[in-house]
Parts: structure tokens; sequence; C-alpha cells
């Protein structure tokens, strides 16, 4: 139960880092990396390794300039004072750099 228990916490954080450090369109990259690694084991009968290559090379470089290009953004919010329910209400978003 153990063993269990401790793969089931791997395998949580394991999601929760993916789902809050890439966006969706990254998600599907690191999926479509995890097919090509899978199908293009073997170089000699297939070209996935290609893809594999082009989509770990295009990871690597988002990765990188992600670190290097931090944007520090504040958002504040203008609500009104008073909204109904089932009512649309709008509202002005200001972004500070």
């Amino acid at each position: 139960m153990k063993v269990l228990y401790r793969l089931f916490g791997l395998i949580y954080g394991t999601q929760q880092l993916i789902v809050r450090r890439f966006s969706p369109s990254g998600i599907s990259i690191l999926i479509c990396l995890i097919g090509a690694a899978l199908i293009g084991i073997d170089t000699k009968q297939t070209m996935a390794y290609q893809v594999f290559t082009f989509l770990l090379a295009v990871l690597l470089i988002a990765i990188s300039f992600s670190l290097v290009f931090k944007v520090r953004l504040t958002v504040q919010r203008h609500l009104p004072r008073f909204a109904t329910v089932g009512v649309k209400v709008s509202y002005r978003l200001t972004i500070f750099n």
C-alpha cells in the first residue's frame, strides 16, 4: 500500500506541476513529444525521431525564454458597486507593467 500511495503522490505532484507551469499548447507539445518518443524508438523504421527532436528543441527554447524574460504584471479590477444575479455586468481592468 505504501508503494501505491507514493506512486499516487508522485503522479499527482507531476500533474499539478505540469498544469501550473504549462499552457494548453505547451501541454499538447508535451503529449506529442511523449508520443513521438514512443513511436520513434527504432530510428531505422520510422522518421518520428525527427518530430521528437523538433518538439524537444521548441520546448527547450520556450523554457529557456521563460526563465530569462519574466513578465511582471499587476491587474486591478474596477468593479461596479452593485450587481444582480442573472444580469450581465461589465467592468474595467487596468494592467500595470
